[in-house]
């Protein structure tokens, strides 16, 4: 199975990422990707036996809460869905206007109708 990501959240300066797991288990596997920033990374052993109960309430504050996996895979599903309709749709539609065209000379049924007149 081909592994592929969807963009979930954009960091901005200052922002913290991986909070969540601090304090209770994840059950979401998340990856950070940078375009250079520098980023800090603190163990969690470490920051759990350092940071005292002060800190562990700005951090519950500070904790960003992330769709589930399923939500994420379902949400990638209907936008690729979405986009070959939209590819399939806009195929048709050129193709109906080049077939219009009047410089383009079409042989095939010719359908005709007439409206009754009562």
């Amino acid at each position: 199975m081909k592994t592929s990501y969807a963009k979930i959240a954009d960091l901005g300066a200052g922002a913290v990422f991986g909070l969540e797991t601090m304090l209770q288990k994840s059950t979401v596997n998340l990856s950070l990707l940078s375009e250079g920033a520098e980023c800090i990374l603190i163990s969690k052993k470490f920051f759990l036996q350092e940071a005292n109960s002060k800190v562990l309430r700005v951090v519950s504050d500070l904790v960003m809460s992330y769709p589930s996996a399923d939500y994420v895979k379902q949400q990638v599903e209907q936008q690729r869905q979405w986009q070959k309709y939209k590819k399939t749709v806009v195929h048709d539609i050129i193709q109906r206007n080049t077939d219009k065209s009047p410089s383009k000379t079409t042989t095939g049924n010719i359908k005709i109708y007439s409206k009754r007149w009562h």
